[in-house]
Parts: structure tokens; C-alpha cells; sequence
């Protein structure tokens, strides 16, 4: 359980969580703006953090879209939040590109 995870995350060195966190933040902004997405995150990654905000005009719709496909994002005003974690890798960036293009194309 919560003791198991807990001593997990104590071994992370945390520039390695940093690091490997923002590769994977910088390929998902990098990704969505070449689609044509509309990021409301800052461009410099030295600002951005560990998410993507993504511009939507119904951004609730968009997240019960990418949660069919068991994608978890955060719907805020007229954003949508995608957090990424040191449990993600390419494979999860790969589908939310693929699932935000999917729902444009509807």
C-alpha cells in the first residue's frame, strides 16, 4: 500500500524525476503546438512545470472524451490540465496526442 509507494519514491534521486518529467513535458508541448493546438502553458519550459494547458472551448467535453480512453486530465475554465508524473513515459504522450487529434476530428 502507502508504505510500499512511500519507500519507492525515498529511492527516486530527484533530478532524475525532474529531468525525466520535463522530456516528457517539453515532447507533449512540442507535439500539440506542431498539431496546431492552442497551449496556454508558457513556451519556455524553464516556466512551464510538469503540465500542459491546453486551450478548448468545452474543455469538460474534451476530458470525458480522453477519459473513455483512460486518459486523466484536469478541465479548468477554458483549459484543459494534463499532468504528467514520473510514472509516465512516451507511450502516455503518444496517446494523448492521438486522443485530442481524435476528438478534433469528430
Amino acid at each position: 500500500g502507502a508504505v510500499a509507494g512511500l519507500s519507492l519514491l525515498a529511492e527516486l534521486d530527484a533530478s532524475t524525476v525532474r529531468d525525466h518529467i520535463a522530456g516528457l513535458t517539453a515532447s507533449l508541448d512540442a507535439r500539440l503546438r506542431a498539431a496546431g493546438e492552442r497551449i496556454a502553458s508558457p513556451a519556455d519550459a524553464a516556466r512551464r512545470g510538469p503540465q500542459v494547458a491546453v486551450s478548448d472551448e468545452d474543455p469538460v467535453a474534451l476530458a470525458d472524451f480522453l477519459g473513455t480512453r483512460r486518459i486523466i486530465t484536469s478541465p479548468r475554465t477554458d483549459l484543459l490540465r494534463i499532468a504528467l508524473h514520473y510514472y509516465s513515459d512516451e507511450s502516455d504522450v503518444d496517446a494523448v496526442v492521438a486522443g485530442i487529434a481524435d476528438y478534433r476530428s469528430r
